[in-house]
Protein backbone atom coordinates (compact mmCIF):
# COMPACT_ATOMS: atom_id res chain seq x y z
CA UNK A 1 0.00 0.00 0.00
CA UNK A 2 1.29 3.43 -0.93
CA UNK A 3 1.55 6.15 1.69
CA UNK A 4 0.34 9.58 0.47
CA UNK A 5 -2.01 10.71 -2.29
CA UNK A 6 -3.04 14.29 -2.98
CA UNK A 7 -6.58 14.36 -4.38
CA UNK A 8 -7.46 17.14 -6.80
CA UNK A 9 -10.86 18.80 -6.47
CA UNK A 10 -11.95 17.23 -9.77
CA UNK A 11 -11.88 13.78 -8.13
CA UNK A 12 -13.84 14.95 -5.11
CA UNK A 13 -16.52 16.43 -7.34
CA UNK A 14 -16.60 13.25 -9.43
CA UNK A 15 -17.53 11.29 -6.30
CA UNK A 16 -19.82 13.87 -4.76
CA UNK A 17 -21.79 14.39 -7.97
CA UNK A 18 -21.79 10.64 -8.77
CA UNK A 19 -20.23 11.04 -12.19
CA UNK A 20 -18.89 8.35 -14.55
CA UNK A 21 -15.45 7.87 -12.99
CA UNK A 22 -16.48 8.02 -9.33
CA UNK A 23 -16.07 4.27 -8.74
CA UNK A 24 -12.64 4.23 -10.37
CA UNK A 25 -11.50 7.14 -8.18
CA UNK A 26 -12.73 5.30 -5.08
CA UNK A 27 -10.85 2.16 -6.15
CA UNK A 28 -7.61 4.14 -6.49
CA UNK A 29 -8.11 5.55 -2.99
CA UNK A 30 -7.90 2.00 -1.60
CA UNK A 31 -4.24 1.80 -2.67
CA UNK A 32 -3.21 4.64 -0.35
CA UNK A 33 -2.97 4.96 3.42
CA UNK A 34 -3.34 8.75 3.54
CA UNK A 35 -5.50 10.95 1.33
CA UNK A 36 -4.90 14.71 1.28
CA UNK A 37 -6.80 17.66 -0.12
CA UNK A 38 -6.16 21.39 -0.15
CA UNK A 39 -8.19 24.16 1.48
CA UNK A 40 -9.00 25.25 -2.09
CA UNK A 41 -10.63 21.87 -2.71
CA UNK A 42 -12.75 22.30 0.41
CA UNK A 43 -13.95 25.62 -0.99
CA UNK A 44 -14.67 24.16 -4.45
CA UNK A 45 -16.62 21.21 -3.02
CA UNK A 46 -18.80 23.50 -0.94
CA UNK A 47 -19.26 25.90 -3.85
CA UNK A 48 -20.57 23.20 -6.20
CA UNK A 49 -22.49 21.34 -3.50
CA UNK A 50 -24.37 24.49 -2.52
CA UNK A 51 -25.60 24.76 -6.10
CA UNK A 52 -27.06 21.26 -5.72
CA UNK A 53 -28.49 21.92 -2.23
CA UNK A 54 -26.37 19.21 -0.56
CA UNK A 55 -26.70 18.79 3.18
CA UNK A 56 -23.86 20.49 5.08
CA UNK A 57 -23.45 17.58 7.51
CA UNK A 58 -23.08 15.15 4.62
CA UNK A 59 -20.43 17.38 3.05
CA UNK A 60 -18.52 17.63 6.30
CA UNK A 61 -18.64 13.86 6.72
CA UNK A 62 -17.39 13.37 3.18
CA UNK A 63 -14.53 15.87 3.51
CA UNK A 64 -13.50 14.55 6.92
CA UNK A 65 -12.30 11.37 5.20
CA UNK A 66 -9.37 13.44 3.92
CA UNK A 67 -6.57 15.32 5.63
CA UNK A 68 -6.53 18.98 4.69
CA UNK A 69 -2.92 19.76 3.80
CA UNK A 70 -1.26 22.87 5.18
CA UNK A 71 -1.37 25.96 2.99
CA UNK A 72 0.83 28.90 3.90
CA UNK A 73 2.88 31.69 2.33
CA UNK A 74 5.47 29.19 1.07
CA UNK A 75 2.69 27.36 -0.77
CA UNK A 76 1.58 30.59 -2.38
CA UNK A 77 5.12 31.51 -3.43
CA UNK A 78 5.69 28.03 -4.82
CA UNK A 79 2.50 28.30 -6.87
CA UNK A 80 3.66 31.62 -8.26
CA UNK A 81 7.02 30.08 -9.18
CA UNK A 82 5.42 27.29 -11.23
CA UNK A 83 2.70 29.47 -12.76
CA UNK A 84 3.06 29.68 -16.52
CA UNK A 85 0.26 32.08 -17.35
CA UNK A 86 -2.47 29.46 -17.17
CA UNK A 87 -4.72 28.16 -14.39
CA UNK A 88 -3.44 29.45 -11.06
CA UNK A 89 -5.86 27.14 -9.23
CA UNK A 90 -3.98 24.10 -10.58
CA UNK A 91 -0.68 25.71 -9.54
CA UNK A 92 -2.02 26.20 -6.02
CA UNK A 93 -3.11 22.55 -5.86
CA UNK A 94 0.29 21.31 -7.05
CA UNK A 95 2.14 23.69 -4.74
CA UNK A 96 0.08 22.44 -1.80
CA UNK A 97 1.16 18.88 -2.58
CA UNK A 98 4.78 19.92 -3.05
CA UNK A 99 5.09 21.92 0.16
CA UNK A 100 3.51 19.06 2.12
CA UNK A 101 5.93 16.52 0.62
CA UNK A 102 3.18 14.63 -1.21
CA UNK A 103 4.66 13.22 -4.39
CA UNK A 104 1.52 11.98 -6.21
CA UNK A 105 -1.59 13.86 -7.36
CA UNK A 106 -4.77 12.18 -8.57
CA UNK A 107 -6.85 14.23 -10.99
CA UNK A 108 -9.29 14.05 -13.88
CA UNK A 109 -7.72 17.13 -15.47
CA UNK A 110 -5.50 16.26 -18.45
CA UNK A 111 -3.98 19.73 -18.25
CA UNK A 112 -2.25 18.75 -15.01
CA UNK A 113 0.24 16.71 -17.06
CA UNK A 114 2.32 19.86 -17.38
CA UNK A 115 3.24 19.54 -13.69
CA UNK A 116 5.03 16.20 -14.09
CA UNK A 117 8.41 17.88 -13.54
CA UNK A 118 7.24 18.66 -9.98
CA UNK A 119 5.02 15.73 -8.94
CA UNK A 120 3.74 12.42 -10.25
CA UNK A 121 0.40 13.16 -11.91
CA UNK A 122 -2.07 10.28 -12.14
CA UNK A 123 -4.93 11.07 -14.50
CA UNK A 124 -8.12 9.05 -14.17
Amino acid sequence: MKNKLFVDASCLLEILLTRDKAELVLEIFKSYQNLYISPISVHLVYYFAEKKDYDGDLLMGFLNKFTVADFDATTSYTAQDIYNGKDMEDCLQVATAMTNNIKTILTLDNGMKRFKPYVEVVIV
